[in-house]
């Protein structure tokens, strides 16, 4: 099987592709491997999976990390947790590489110029490296999207309906993207099966791997499967979160660069030879799906994450080429180089592994504090309750000292009944009333700043 965008009759340039493939990959792993061991990820959710492949492998027994739950992720965590964070967060190092070869390969098959520097920026955007040095599932749902992305192209329905259920097995929310895939299975083309049928294909297929994905989930829950949670963030910190947050700073600068440039200067190759207006009409699609994905849940920057490719897909197509090209190189720079004012600093990548270890410090030294409390104390911790499971699973079975995620007012209450003291940060005692309802200080919680 040549790759896409490959002509098997021209060997040079085959090789030329093959070689290219091969770089890419290297390149990219590469640029992980030194920022795997530093725990499973700055996000919270990243020691939550950790914690559930543990539980998944040594009890057999199927739980969510969270949910809706991502049952994929979660059980290919079970059969990677032994490796520590070098294995679960290498399930996304080569996720990414994965996912930059066959957008590689994508972009050739579009036509689309500086292939090679485009398929390279989409695995250094900021928010892509950071994430793929984690144990998040966003860049492994990525690398299926994407692979499910060439096979619509290809007019394969149902090998991009198996892809794409695999994606949202992965993390459900990619199910939003099944609208792009669609209209690029009915781009304009005169040969092939009728549009229904290719839709019927697709949508039967990518709806059954789904299902048999989720059954581990229904079967645990039932129904109950389908709940989010509440959250409350600022439109400021939602707008950096979309920007810098995603982009880096630099990377901000060469995205208006591109998009001014498409807008004002007529770019001689914005319509290539073999481009499609329907097929830009579906990376429109994708990047408005992963928008209003974002706007709906504003909380972190990587759910921008499946929009990204879309992105660059039409930046390639619409923006001069030299403006493309500047985006590409300010954009990778962006995860080595930040800025904060006129002052240079360290970019994305060195920002987030700095923070792990020191997320990793302030956990155990949480834990030392915590120790001198004399008495029965529960300990209501919040996000760092999934940093203590992983790192000291002994303490979170029921002793004298006892941490909690959060607790309802039934659970309060038994504690308390119990003989225990409530502890928590007056960041906690918030987080409490938002999510449960109750407020600590009602049971005689003692609320501390800082540490304990």
């Amino acid at each position: 099987m040549n790759p896409p965008g490959a002509d098997p009759r021209e060997p040079a340039d085959l090789k030329r592709v093959v070689w290219a493939s091969l770089a890419l990959l290297a390149i990219v792993l590469a640029s992980r491997v030194p920022f795997l061991e530093a725990g499973y990820g700055v996000n919270i959710d990243a020691w939550r999976v950790a914690w559930t492949a543990r539980h998944i492998a040594e009890t057999g027994e199927y739980v969510v990390s969270r949910f809706p739950g991502y049952p994929l992720h979660e059980i290919a965590g079970a059969l990677l947790w032994r490796g520590g964070p070098v294995a679960l967060n290498g399930l996304s190092a080569l996720a990414s590489a994965l996912a930059g070869l066959f957008f590689y390969w994508y972009l050739r098959a579009s036509r689309a110029p500086l292939a090679w520097l485009g398929a390279l920026t989409l695995a250094f955007v900021p928010v892509v490296y950071v994430n793929s040095v984690s144990a998040k599932d966003y860049v492994v749902a990525l690398a299926f999207l994407i692979a499910a992305l060439g096979a619509a192209n290809g007019r394969r329905a149902i090998v991009a309906g198996l892809l794409f259920g695999i994606a949202i097995g992965f993390r459900p929310a990619s199910i939003g993207f099944g609208l792009p895939l669609a209209m690029l299975l009915l781009d304009e083309r005169d040969d092939g099966p009728r549009p229904f049928r290719v839709l019927a294909r697709f949508a039967g297929t990518a709806l059954l791997t789904a299902l048999l994905a989720f059954t581990p989930v229904i079967l645990r829950y039932g129904a109950g499967f389908l709940r989010g949670y509440p959250y409350e963030e600022s439109w400021a910190t939602a707008l950096r979160n979309a920007s810098v947050g995603t982009w880096g700073a630099l990377g901000c600068v060469g995205l208006m660069v591109a998009l001014t440039a498409a807008v004002i200067v007529r770019p001689r190759s914005a319509i290539h030879a073999g481009a499609s207006p329907k097929q830009s009409l579906a990376w429109l699609a994708g990047v408005i799906v992963g928008f209003a994905l974002f706007v709906a849940m504003p909380y972190q920057s990587g759910y921008l994450i499946p929009a990204i490719p879309f992105v660059i897909l039409l930046l390639g197509r619409f923006a001069p080429r030299w403006a493309f090209g500047v985006f590409c190189v300010l954009t990778i720079a962006s995860s080595f180089i930040d800025f904060r004012g006129v002052r240079v600093e360290p970019g994305a990548i060195f920002a987030d592994h700095a923070q792990r270890n020191e997320q990793i410090r302030s956990t155990e030294k949480f834990v030392a504090e915590s120790a001198k409390f004399p008495g029965k104390i529960v300990f209501v911790v919040g996000g760092r309750h999934a940093l203590i499971n992983v790192l000291h699973p002994e303490l979170v079975r029921l002793g004298d000292h006892h941490f909690a995620y959060l607790l309802d007012r039934r659970a309060a209450s038994d504690f308390v009944g119990r003989g225990y003291r409530i502890v928590c940060s007056a960041e906690i005692r918030r987080a409490n009333l938002l999510f449960e309802g109750v407020d600590l200080a009602e049971f005689g919680a003692v609320v501390y700043d800082e540490n304990p």
